[in-house]
């Protein structure tokens, strides 16, 4: 009977190094594409939040009367043809109200309650709006928009005139182009834009 032959420690050894190495490598590209899935997903949530946040905006600039440029006079900034807030006038039959957009720095509470997976939160979008029926309240819109200090900005609202040519606040505003930005954690960015008429004025 032959005896069959059996591996020896050195053989043992080599298989085990080999298998490790293996092993090793496998682990490194699984986290990778963890990581690559991770910030696909970041991306994904940040332009639905965009996206919806242009929704909003779309709806109350198409019900706005005018660009409060009175407030812009009052700031000496009528020259500007881009500003990052966007204040509009609000009116209907009955009455006539004061709606803003404007950023600001997400709060603790908003800040903590993030997700981990989610994209970072250094500022907030927010509408205001204040007439006989709504106390000015602040309601967050989007939570997920660069700072100020980042390019682009988190919000950045162009103006145009009956021509559809970028102009400042000396001339009538016809049309505006908003500009949402956001960064994943990875520190990709992400923007979606979107230009709107006002109706009003369209008649």
């Amino acid at each position: 009977m032959k005896r069959q032959r059996a591996f020896t420690l050195l053989e043992l050894i080599c298989v085990l190094v080999t298998t490790g190495i293996l092993l090793t490598l496998l682990s490194h590209s699984l986290v990778n594409g963890l990581g690559w899935l991770q910030a696909g997903a970041q991306e994904r949530i940040l332009a639905d939040q965009l996206e919806q946040a242009l929704d909003t905006m779309e709806q109350d600039i198409r019900q706005a009367k005018d660009i409060d440029v009175d407030y812009w006079e009052r700031q000496n900034a009528l020259g500007q043809t881009s500003t990052s807030t966007l204040r509009l006038i609000m009116s209907n039959t009955v009455q006539e109200g004061l709606l803003i957009y404007r950023t600001e720095n997400s709060n603790s509470t908003i800040v903590n309650e993030n997700p981990t997976e989610r994209p970072k939160t250094p500022k907030t979008l927010y509408r205001t709006l204040t007439d006989s029926s709504h106390s000015g309240a602040s309601q967050p819109v989007c939570i997920y928009l660069n700072s100020d200090w980042d390019t682009p900005k988190g919000m950045q609202i162009h103006y145009y005139n009956r021509a559809g040519a970028p102009c400042s606040l000396e001339e009538p505003v016809y049309s505006v182009r908003v500009v949402l930005s956001g960064t994943t954690k990875q520190g990709a960015v992400v923007s979606r834009e979107r230009r709107v008429p006002l109706a009003m004025k369209q008649e």
